[in-house]
């Protein structure tokens, strides 16, 4: 099976990330731990790519920001015409929205403006089909046959679940919005370990390499940014452990020859060769979003 997180609308990059992972593996299934949208180019391709062939995705903070802004976004679209800038006041589009609201923009090549330049459009029949296909995304999703050599069975989550396990399947409200909250949006410094499980998760971007320990593996490494030791999009295949990594090619130009298969010891050779690292988990929720 193929986990991979936190796509970022880097959708070229993912492709090819893909490529590089084994068929038989993807065969099994191929999961997304959430956000696959928001501040790279190609938001709307992605989810219609999932969609289209019927890939498992749980629900990410950034597709849970698309869902709440949806009609406050079409209301201004409606009104002025514009696709709302990143300084709208709006948490969506500060953090990437904007990105995806203009990759539902069509070229209408046979409306030209005044100066002769094809005009530009909001498909919004896309736009709602895609936000119904986002509300349906569960918050985590358990493979119960799924084991590593450990007897830990796979689950799947944006953010880290095992602080919250044990009200999963509380009815109460209060307890519900505790676990949505945590698979969301929480970066906690400490995670509880539940020993029957494997959690994966994405949100909180690893510099120098995915973080894999002996219940957890957050797999996001930052493909977004463009500095240090981020910029790969990464997949592992579990339950081996094999992780490959893809530089982003939809935003990065050129290549530093990081894109390759890697084992654990691997990456935690790299992490040793580089101080900075451990600062990322630690960091507060309002450093990343």
């Amino acid at each position: 099976m193929i986990i991979l997180t936190d796509i970022h609308g880097n959708f070229d990059t993912m492709k090819k990330l893909l490529d590089m992972t084994p068929q038989e593996e993807k065969d099994k299934g191929v999961v997304i731990c959430g956000d696959l949208i928001d501040r790279g180019p190609k938001s709307m391709e992605i989810i219609q790519w999932c969609m289209d062939n019927k890939i498992t995705v749980v629900m990410g903070n950034h597709e849970k920001m698309m869902i709440d802004e949806a009609e406050k976004v079409k209301k201004f679209i409606a009104k002025t015409g514009l696709i709302p800038t990143g300084n709208a006041g709006s948490l969506w589009t500060v953090n990437g929205g904007h990105e995806t609201l203009q990759s539902y923009e069509v070229i209408l090549h046979d409306v030209l403006d005044d100066r002769g330049i094809p005009t530009r459009a909001f498909d919004i029949d896309t736009f709602d089909e895609h936000v119904e296909w986002l509300k349906k995304l569960p918050l985590y999703i358990e493979f119960p046959e799924v084991k590593n050599e450990d007897g830990r069975y796979l689950v799947i989550s944006h953010s880290v679940i095992g602080n919250v396990w044990k009200f999963r399947s509380d009815t109460s409200n209060l307890k519900k919005g505790w676990v949505k909250q945590a698979v969301l949006w929480s970066r906690p410094n400490k995670v509880t370990d539940v020993p029957e499980i494997y959690n994966i998760i994405g949100h909180t971007p690893q510099e120098y390499g995915c973080r894999i320990r002996n219940n957890y593996a957050n797999i996001d490494t930052g493909c977004f940014y463009t500095t240090g030791g981020f910029g790969l999009l990464t997949a592992l295949q579990f339950p081996e452990m094999v992780i490959y990594e893809c530089e982003n090619i939809d935003t990065k130009v050129g290549s530093d020859g990081r894109s390759g298969i890697r084992t654990v010891e691997d990456i935690e050779n790299r992490k040793k060769n580089n101080k900075r690292h451990n600062l990322i988990w630690s960091r507060s929720k309002n450093d990343y979003v």
